[in-house]
């Protein structure tokens, strides 16, 4: 029986890790081409009974228990880093020290180490770029998600590949929407950390306009700790619900038609922007983070900084975005699930190879 462990933010109530995590699992099952019950996968969670809920044919194991992690580390092939961002100080240098830590302790114990998908970064002190350099030389096999986290690892890692978002992979996760299936809905994404109440008057202002008359918005989200922001845009916008989307079940039940049925998309989160591109919904990103910019110039979909988020630049985006030919949206979307369709096999390829070795 195959025995491979998986690390991430996983169990923490975050929607698009939560995808992360089933689409790794996913293409574990793929490169094996054997069924699910013929896998022992450890996967490490801030919380495990939650993670065991939704997996209960795998062993969830606690991520922050010392215990834990060596016993599933000790009984596995490689310990896989599945997607995300998880070398990064942003929002702690701690994070990003735990993670180094994890990653010695697997080569310590003869372990293939994988990271899948990754993105790296922002860094804000050169400490935490060091320990993210050492942690990738370590790698038994690097695939980072972006052309940023290429620069970064391809001077000591001359085997590392640009693949796509691992929620990209999923194929059967979000199909593109049919022309008659656009209604007149606006989906919103916000984080609450990373925007003030100042700069929800923009948005207001925006979503105000005579355009966005008889429109429902739909504030959706990721995570908790986006309802306080959502909830304060909501009592300002007439006709909008918040959606707490941030299971998978909900996410299956609910979440999907969210995105299929908007006619427009304001997101701030990552996954939220990437899930607009995959269902061809129009999409303006609210870039507070370098990767949120770096995916909307990979698929031409204008953004806005949040520290030049006003009005003005919020209609001049939105002009753009009108401008363009919805087929030619649609196309792009197309584009990328065929590309990453071909990227997935040379990716399962590349990481039965690396494990066998």
């Amino acid at each position: 029986m195959k025995a491979l462990s998986i690390i991430g933010y996983y169990g923490a109530g975050n929607l698009g890790d939560e995808l992360l995590l089933k689409s790794t699992i996913d293409l574990i099952v793929k490169s094996f081409s054997v069924h699910v019950e013929d896998l022992q996968i450890n996967i490490f969670s801030s919380n495990k009974n939650l993670t065991k809920s939704k997996y209960p044919s795998f062993r969830a194991l606690s991520k922050f228990s010392l215990k834990d992690l060596l016993f599933g580390i000790v009984s596995s092939e490689a310990l896989i880093f599945g997607g995300g961002s998880v070398f990064q100080d942003k929002s702690s240098f701690r994070s990003c020290f735990y993670y180094f830590a994890v990653s010695l302790l697997a080569k310590a114990l003869g372990k293939k180490l994988v990271f899948l998908g990754q993105g790296i970064g922002p860094f804000e002190n050169n400490i935490s770029r060091f320990l993210a350099q050492l942690a990738f030389r370590m790698g038994d096999f690097v695939s980072v998600r972006d052309a940023k986290a290429y620069e970064f690892v391809k001077s000591f890692s001359s085997t590392a590949k640009i693949t796509p978002d691992l929620v990209w992979l999923n194929q059967e996760d979000l199909d593109l929407k049919q022309d008659d299936s656009t209604e007149n809905r606006v989906l919103i994404s916000l984080r609450s950390e990373y925007i003030s109440e100042k700069q929800l008057q923009p948005l207001i202002e925006f979503f105000s306009q005579k355009c966005f008359e008889g429109c429902q918005f739909d504030l959706i989200a990721f995570q908790e700790t986006d309802l306080q922001v959502l909830n304060k845009l909501s009592q300002s916008l007439n006709n909008s619900y918040v959606h707490e989307i941030y299971s998978i079940d909900v996410w299956s039940s609910k979440g999907k038609q969210l995105f299929q049925k908007a006619k427009l998309s304001l997101s701030m989160r990552f996954h939220a922007v990437l899930l607009s591109i995959k269902s061809g919904t129009k999409c303006i990103g609210l870039s507070y983070d370098p990767k949120v910019e770096s995916l909307c110039t990979s698929v031409n979909f204008p953004f806005v900084k949040m520290d030049s988020l006003n009005f003005q630049n919020l209609q001049q985006k939105y002009q753009e975005l009108e401008s363009e030919d919805s087929e030619k949206l649609t196309q792009i979307s197309r584009q990328n699930h065929e590309l990453t369709q071909a990227i997935n096999h040379s990716l399962i390829k590349s990481l039965i190879e690396s494990l066998k070795k």
